[in-house]
């Protein structure tokens, strides 16, 4: 079964293989580049892979200015892969958008560790996005609003929908009553009913 698709940027063949091999080993679909401006070339392909691996040190262009390319056009995980462990460095690429950075050489326990916690988060982002999405537009039983008054009792008749507490809806006739109430029921647990 496999887990996601993982671009290997690295320059050393012999590393590039390894991690070519373990990942595949770990139910991943593997795609690798030599130098960063095969790795940048590879992002075009469909499916763009779900997360990349990223060595620092690269002949012509360095791992820092791939990662700074990356993160202008996408927003996938990257983790940086590096024999530098000085703490500059590292901070350097985190604060440049790196979800990890491990130090050669690493085992393959920190390996695994580090794309689960990269892939997680970027799930966990994705959702977020998507739900922010979702409530940003308004669904067909939803009433357009725009006002502050109108998003606030848009709020409070989501929160009572799913009570089954009585709601009375008063106003001035044509505010939008009957709107409100089929909203209110749309949101509700009896929907159906």
């Amino acid at each position: 079964m496999k887990q996601g698709r993982i671009l290997v940027v690295e320059d050393d063949e012999s590393t590039r293989l390894y991690l070519a091999t373990l990942l595949t080993s770990l139910g991943h679909e593997v795609t690798c580049a030599e130098s960063g401006e095969e790795a940048l070339a590879r992002l075009e392909e469909t499916p763009p892979p779900g997360l990349v691996l990223l060595d620092l040190i690269l002949p012509a262009m360095s791992g820092l200015d791939v990662l700074d390319r990356i993160r202008q056009t996408r927003s996938l995980p990257v983790i940086v892969l590096s024999t530098v462990a000085r703490l500059p460095t590292i901070v350097d690429a985190v604060k440049r958008g790196a979800s990890d950075y491990l130090t050669k050489p690493f085992g393959e326990e920190e390996l695994q560790l580090a794309i689960r916690n990269a892939l997680e988060k970027q799930s966990l982002r994705d959702e977020v996005k998507t739900l922010r999405r979702r409530l940003a537009t308004p669904g067909p039983d939803e009433p357009v609003c725009g006002s502050p008054q109108m998003l606030r009792i848009r709020d409070v008749a989501r929160q009572v929908a799913d009570t089954d507490a009585p709601v009375l809806i008063t106003g001035e006739s044509g505010v939008g009553k009957e709107v409100l109430a089929r909203f209110i029921h749309a949101q509700s647990g009896r929907r159906a009913q």
